[in-house]
């Protein structure tokens, strides 16, 4: 996904595609880490915690 917003960025003159490309992919791999790091007894926040539990929860209803 990064690489073809890079290259639309590139071929368009558009840099706007590539940084919200790059913006989106590291905020789910924050929020991965988050999730795995309260998983593995790191204390976390209650509000936070709660807020990272809502899509799994979400998720798992679905299927």
């Amino acid at each position: 996904m990064v690489s073809l917003c890079s290259i639309l960025a590139t071929e368009f003159n558009i840099n706007a595609i590539y940084y919200v490309a790059v913006g989106g992919y590291i905020s789910i791999e924050i929020l991965l880490i988050l999730e795995n790091s309260g998983k593995a007894g790191i204390p976390i926040p209650a509000k936070l915690r709660d807020t990272l539990e809502q899509p799994a929860e979400e998720k798992i209803a679905k299927k």
